[in-house]
């Protein structure tokens, strides 16, 4: 497919974004409770993608998390009245990217949520990331199965003490376990179990005899997916850095929400340019149970694809292109590269999205990531899901509007 778009020259808006893109390292340094590192009220709880349209009724996922977080911080005695604390408004509901956090799916941050830190470099402030809980039920699935608490509290005790017992040691470069994991077969959104096993082995070096690092290697073993707690803020750490370079049409964020998703762009710093949700569309967990209505997107781990990865890396995943592939246009891998702006020599892949690329030659990312039920009921499955165009279309005209004359 050819691209229509010209050679920009050197030292260009874009050519510094990617620049400072393609400088990033990101390191796992640490764990901490939400409380002491973000400067967020009380009452305050978090979600994935743009603002709410109404904070005061979220989508059914989101409002299922946040009544257990309600429960869980003991806000809340029951269901009923953590909705009487959302629907009165005493629960102030914001967007966690505003605080340099970034969550997958329905998953919701409160006070004493467990928060990975990532940094990209010596004088860079952190990005935090959703410590997950492992294995079996869990918030961002986005249901109201009170068996989720228990496992916050697994969280919050074991696996916050076993990870910062385990980067005691020092830094975790997450760049590296990225590249061998992309060769064994990840795309490092959907399919991640490559680089979580990877993970769990540098952790082995670092062995400790406590109970709580015995236990949080064991979860690691147990839980393919769990590299996505580091993963989503260290790629939201790497496109945080060409933010705010005037005139620089390079995406810096993929996001949503349950009823809207949304992008940010380089040269219009931090501001959400939004459409209504796009369904996510993929293979059901239960294969008796075919899904009638598939569901809209949702979560902050899109900013994976928005880096280069994800649905823009599907060829790297075989098995992940075969289970996915009555849902994947034929040319799916021409168009995701056509849109791609610079190689990264780590990683061995072309990564950065321009918009002008997209409105060029009308191809939009492809986005890999789960899909979560919009009645609250669970997590489908897996899927992928194709951006409309019209809001890259919006977005460029914002561009256009926002450079100096």
């Amino acid at each position: 497919m050819e691209d229509k778009q010209v050679s920009a020259p050197l030292n260009s808006p874009n050519d510094r974004a990617m620049a400072s893109i393609l400088a990033s390292r990101p390191s796992w340094i640490g764990v901490g409770k939400a409380s002491d590192l973000i400067d967020f009220p009380d009452m305050t709880i978090l979600h994935a993608g743009p603002p709410l349209k109404n904070p005061q009724d979220p989508p059914a996922a989101i409002l299922n998390s946040i009544i257990l977080a309600c429960i869980h911080e003991g806000w809340a005695k029951d269901e009923l009245t953590a909705i009487q604390l959302v629907r009165s408004g005493l629960i102030q509901i914001k967007p966690s990217v505003d605080y340099r956090t970034s969550i997958p799916l329905a998953a919701v941050v409160s006070q004493s949520t467990p928060l990975t830190l990532i940094k990209t470099g010596n004088d860079e402030k952190a990005w935090h990331g959703f410590l997950g809980s492992g294995i079996g039920a869990q918030l961002r699935f986005g249901t109201r199965d009170l068996a989720v608490i228990e496992r916050l509290k697994y969280r919050d005790h074991v696996l916050m003490s076993g990870f910062t017992e385990l980067l005691e040691a020092g830094p975790v470069d997450l760049l590296s376990i990225a590249r061998a994991a992309l060769n064994e077969g990840d795309d490092l959104h959907n399919r991640l179990s490559s680089a979580t096993q990877i993970l769990h082995a540098v952790f082995l070096t670092r062995k400790k005899d406590s109970e709580n690092v015995l236990q949080t290697l064991n979860t690691l073993l147990e839980t393919p997916t769990y590299f996505l707690s580091q993963w989503i803020p260290a790629c939201a750490a790497m496109l945080d850095r060409a933010n705010g370079i005037p005139g620089s049409s390079i995406i810096t964020n993929i996001a949503g929400n349950g009823q809207e998703s949304a992008i940010q762009i380089s040269g219009i710093s931090r501001e959400w340019i939004r459409c209504e949700a796009f369904p996510i569309k993929g293979p059901p967990i239960k294969t008796e149970a075919p899904i009638i209505h598939f569901p809209p997107h949702i979560g902050d781990s899109s900013i994976i694809d928005a880096y280069g990865l994800g649905g823009q890396a599907l060829q790297q995943s075989p098995s992940l292109q075969n289970a996915l592939a009555p849902w994947l246009m034929s040319d799916y891998h021409q168009r995701s590269q056509s849109i791609l702006v610079e190689q990264n020599s780590v990683l061995d892949l072309p990564v950065g999205i321009d918009l002008n690329k997209i409105v060029a030659t009308s191809n939009t990312p492809l986005i890999s990531t789960g899909m979560v039920a919009s009645d609250g009921s669970g997590l489908l499955g897996r899927g992928v899901g194709v951006m409309p165009l019209d809001i890259f279309k919006k977005a460029i005209a914002m561009l256009d509007t926002s450079k100096p004359h």
